[in-house]
């Protein structure tokens, strides 16, 4: 069951992708998480959200982050993140997709692995539906290998050159891009703990749990992370040159919100983002790059 996001999934605007996630994969795990049976479901444990590991037919796993009534992040942010995350050329994050999925099958899933009662009355209570008896939610593909926590504190960029710790000092490329995407996304959840993670013990660097962008009242504000652009001014070349092919110089139609909108309207539960999320979008994309550019001066 081919569709226009399977069969041309998103791809970074200038030059190959950078990151150590397999781009080439991408469509077979598109297909996968949009329409293969699910054979079993069981709690994901940790974090503050409901979320469930889904496993199909094939073997291969995913989350599934699910619309929820309690939780300041949401399913949207994740699935544009995917779609950031590969126009850019970063390849960092998981693939991701929108699904539409009958509360009782789920359910009965979950039962059957023995999920804990506290699991299943949250599951219950704190979902919302689309529809009548149906959740909908951000389907993001399980990494191969096992994740490890990198302690990284908020203020990172204030360090000197001989202070940056040996274990750290190899991700600092990855990291000035993990914040440049995460000033777009206007992601606030970065730096709480637990969310800076390596492939592998040692690296790379990949971008997991992006669901706290997008927040509306942030949007109606006018807010950004400045904050957190202060004390950085070096970002990969790749990364710059991408941006600048989706600023404010390019034609309106070619400009970061409208890409966007163009391969957000491929997923499943499109439309992802408002108008106005688009173009805030765009006004911090041009507020980075007059950040990037006062750098040089």
């Amino acid at each position: 069951m081919p569709t226009s996001l399977t069969q041309n999934p998103p791809h970074a605007i200038k030059g190959d992708a950078r990151g150590p996630i397999d781009v080439a994969e991408d469509a077979a795990w598109l297909r996968r998480m949009s329409y293969a049976s699910i054979t079993k479901a069981t709690q994901n444990k940790g974090g503050s959200t409901v979320t469930i590991r889904l496993y199909f037919e094939d073997g291969y796993r995913a989350v599934l982050k699910a619309d929820q009534k309690k939780s300041a992040t949401n399913f949207k942010s994740e699935i544009v993140a995917y779609h950031l995350d590969r126009l850019l050329g970063c390849a960092r994050t998981a693939p991701v997709v929108g699904r539409q999925l009958p509360r009782s099958a789920l359910r009965r899933l979950l039962v059957a692995s023995k999920a804990d009662s506290q699991f299943i009355e949250r599951f219950d209570s704190e979902l919302n539906e689309a529809e009548p008896g149906m959740l909908r939610g951000a389907v993001i593909a399980w990494h191969t290998k096992r994740l490890y926590s990198l302690d990284v504190p908020r203020g990172w960029p204030k360090w000197s050159l001989e202070k940056i710790p040996t274990a750290i000092e190899p991700q600092i490329p990855a990291l000035q891009e993990l914040s440049a995407f995460d000033y777009l996304l206007d992601n606030t959840d970065r730096w709480s703990g637990g969310n800076t993670l390596l492939l592998g013990q040692a690296g790379p660097l990949i971008f997991l749990d992006n669901g706290a962008g997008f927040a509306d009242w942030r949007m109606q504000r006018k807010l950004a992370l400045d904050g957190d652009l202060e004390h950085l001014c070096e970002f990969p070349p790749g990364l710059i040159k991408n941006l600048r092919a989706l600023g404010p110089r390019v034609p309106p139609a070619q400009r970061l919100g409208q890409r966007l909108a163009r391969s957000l309207a491929k997923d499943p539960l499109a439309p992802v983002l408002s108008t106005e999320h688009l173009s805030a979008l765009d006004w911090r994309l041009e507020r980075l790059l007059a950040h990037i550019d006062s750098c040089g001066k």
